[in-house]
């Protein structure tokens, strides 16, 4: 006869429920505790695409658990770190939400990425780089020469052309910095007869948008005047504007701290240390009417880098808000003025 007894099968099974789990009161692990008893390995640690050496690492079975030591992190990386863990007197950092861990097991090494998009970043504003006058630059000179002779013959008969005119020219001209002139003299025939003129032109830039010039027997703020030739003797203020347009924002992923070196057609406007995020480059200036290249040169742990881009200019020849302005007074042919 065999006896079925319900309760007393309840009763066994969870007494060895209860000689199987932890003691009664017992209380769980701690999160550092637990940490500690994972695994510690000997890896290769790179931050950034920056190795930084094989140290011991306590390897979690979640990767966001792992523990390294303090020393991997550089002082702007500070913000990896979401908490100090001691491990047996041994001091290791647990780290932050900022970073993605990676454990590349056949090459034994630990990649830390950091996550630009929860990084602070930076911001560099290059608006007033067009105004930058480059150092170290000097004045040039040199000569303009040149010849117009247009003669007409008679056919018939044969002889000494009918007509004859030329012009002559010789300046000497120069520019540095701010200014730039000329002065030379025109040789003209054009009624039989040699007429000489010598004249001169020179102009500087207040600022970046005005220039004043002055002219003798030139039209000032025209540059050399070659074979053209005037009587205007006078002054002139011009103004311009509109012409430079701002490319809005560029940007530039840091891994790593690095030195940053920005280029504009080769030339340095700006340079900043900044830390690992995502630069932003913004009111980049450049011509309305020509291309610039924007170079962005980066230096950091892991080597140099170069990032390019090429600004096009704009189609529209006179860019909506452009403005050219000029005012003058002087005197010509005889008679003195201002238009």
């Amino acid at each position: 006869m065999r006896a079925h007894l319900p309760g007393l099968s309840a009763a066994l099974w969870a007494a060895t429920l209860l000689c199987a789990g932890p003691p009664v009161g017992a209380q769980p692990a701690s999160p550092e505790a637990v940490a500690c008893a994972a695994p510690e390995l000997l890896l290769e640690v790179v931050v950034g695409g920056a190795p930084r050496g094989a140290v011991p690492v306590r390897l979690g079975a979640d990767l966001a658990d792992t523990l390294v030591p303090p020393d991997v992190l550089r002082a702007a990386e500070a913000g990896y770190a979401a908490q100090t863990v001691t491990c047996d007197d041994v001091p290791f950092v647990r780290l932050s939400g900022q970073v993605a861990v990676t454990f590349d097991q056949p090459r034994q090494r630990l990649l830390i990425r950091p996550r630009l998009d929860r990084l602070q970043g930076d911001t560099l504003n290059l608006a007033g780089a067009a105004a930058v006058v480059p150092a170290g630059g000097q004045p040039v000179w040199g000569v303009e020469y040149g010849a117009d002779v247009q003669a007409t013959y008679a056919l018939i008969p044969a002889g000494a052309p009918a007509t004859f005119a030329a012009t002559v020219n010789a300046d000497l001209g120069g520019s540095g910095g701010a200014w730039s002139g000329s002065a030379g003299a025109l040789l003209e025939r054009s009624d039989g007869s040699w007429r000489a003129q010598p004249r001169a032109q020179v102009s500087v830039g207040v600022t970046d948008s005005v220039r004043v010039g002055a002219a003798w027997n030139a039209q000032p703020l025209e540059g050399s005047p070659g074979l053209s030739s005037s009587d205007f003797r006078g002054v002139t203020l011009g103004a311009q504007g509109g012409f430079t347009l701002l490319d809005p924002e560029r940007r530039v992923d840091l891994p790593l701290e690095a030195d940053v070196r920005v280029y504009l057609d080769g030339r340095e406007v700006a340079a900043r240390r900044a830390g690992p995020g995502v630069l932003r480059l913004v009111d980049i200036p450049h011509p309305a009417g020509a291309p610039v290249t924007v170079q962005v040169e980066v230096t950091d742990e892991s080597g140099v880098r170069v990032q390019e881009w090429v600004l096009e200019p704009d189609p529209d020849p006179l860019p909506r808000g452009a403005y050219l302005a000029a005012v003058r007074a002087g005197a010509s042919r005889g008679a003195w003025g201002a238009d």
